[in-house]
């Protein structure tokens, strides 16, 4: 009698039934697709590194090389330039 019914909410993507009193619209692993889905598109169209791509989103670096070591984004080949401070460029896996 004193118990409260709460409704049940879903992921917006995948259908999967969501936390009790979450404000979410996507579970954990729709949410990080979508994250991932910006950052591809941000690497494709600008000339950045893992650590201003980490900083862009505010998500941690260790994301962000997580991604690159799973090979869903690949460092970009620059010869021009490999001296004390070179730091690779990313680009996106298509």
């Amino acid at each position: 009698m004193g118990r409260m019914e709460t409704e049940v909410k879903y992921c917006k993507m995948c259908r999967k039934a969501l936390p009790p009193l979450s404000d979410r619209e996507y579970c954990y692993a729709c949410e990080e697709l979508l994250l991932f889905d910006k950052v591809r598109e941000f690497v494709r169209n600008n000339d950045v590194n893992e650590y201003q791509v980490a900083e862009y989103f505010d998500i941690p670096v260790r994301m962000v090389k997580q991604w690159i070591k799973e090979g869903r984004i690949e460092y970009k080949e620059n010869k021009a330039y490999q001296g004390k401070h070179y730091r690779p460029r990313m680009r996106s896996v298509p």
